[in-house]
Parts: structure tokens; sequence; C-alpha cells
């Protein structure tokens, strides 16, 4: 794949028990790098987006961006947690569908659905305690929580629909 992503791979390994937990810094963040690293060497104008922090990996390239045609293929070199999902994300400027309507705390997934020109907001706790979801849109709770004023209060388990208006 060195073509598509303008990365060689010089190194690669399992993160080691015996030193400290392997983190990269992309965008000014510094995320986890857990279980398993490659370094990228960058080449034929490849820019590197993110290093590692730690070890002897300290300083090479963990995350990389080659543009190929109209677009960019990222190779991120270590394995995805939800936290370096997020940051990658955000250095693209790529922002959920509901970031404008409603922000969750961890644990709570939420999906919007549209249907006949309506709105429907669903959110899931998957947490074993009450969680949170602020609403930043107008909306009627359907089904499944409280809402006190623009906070939608979920129990343990427990899911909502909000028609959003």
């Amino acid at each position: 794949l060195a073509e598509l992503t303008g990365a060689d791979v010089t190194d690669f390994t399992f993160t080691s028990p015996a030193e400290p937990e392997m983190t990269a810094e992309i965008n000014g963040k510094t995320v986890p790098a857990p279980l398993f690293n490659e370094i990228l060497h960058a080449e034929n104008g490849t820019k590197a987006l993110g290093t590692y922090q730690e070890s002897y990996y300290k300083g090479e390239a963990a995350l990389t961006e080659h543009a190929v045609g109209k677009g960019k293929v990222l190779y991120w070199g270590s394995v995805f947690d939800e936290e370096t999902t997020a940051a990658i994300l955000e250095l693209l400027g790529i922002q959920p569908p509901t970031a404008e309507i409603a922000e969750a705390e961890d644990g709570v997934n939420l999906v919007l659905r549209r249907k006949d020109g309506k709105q429907y907001l669903f959110a899931l706790n998957y947490m074993t305690e009450e969680r949170k979801v602020q609403l930043k849109a107008a909306g009627e709770v359907l089904t499944g929580a409280d809402l006190d004023g623009n906070v939608l209060v979920l129990p343990a388990y427990g899911t909502a629909v909000v028609r959003i208006e």
C-alpha cells in the first residue's frame, strides 16, 4: 500500500508492558497509541500529522497524510480507540450529524434519523448509571427519559426518542 499511503513502515512491534503507555500527538492533542505501533516514514510529499511521544519511537511519524487525486489517504500506525478516532475526525473537520443538535456524556450513543421531513434523535445509554444529554435544539421527548430544561436525563441502560423541532 506504499503507493497509496505515501508511507513506508520502517519498524513495527507490540507495545511492551515494561514501557510507559504509548501515546501520539495529533493536532496538539495527546492520544493513546495502544497495543501495536508502526513507525511510518513519509515519502513523496507525504506529511506527518502525528508523532509518537514515548520510547525509542519518540518523534517518529504515527499518522501520515498523502494526497491522492482529489482526496487524501491518512495512515494511522497503531490501534484505533475512541479518543484517537475522535482526534483524527476533528483534525479532518468531520463532526457527527448530531453535533449541532445535542451533546452527550460518555457512554451515550446519539443517532439522528429523518422521516417525512421530521428529525428524531435516538439516545442510548450504555452505562450502569444515569447519563445526561444536553439538547442544543428544541425537542419533544416521545419516549424513555425526562427532560430537565434542555437536559435529557437517561436512566442506566435507558433509551429515549426526541422529535427535534
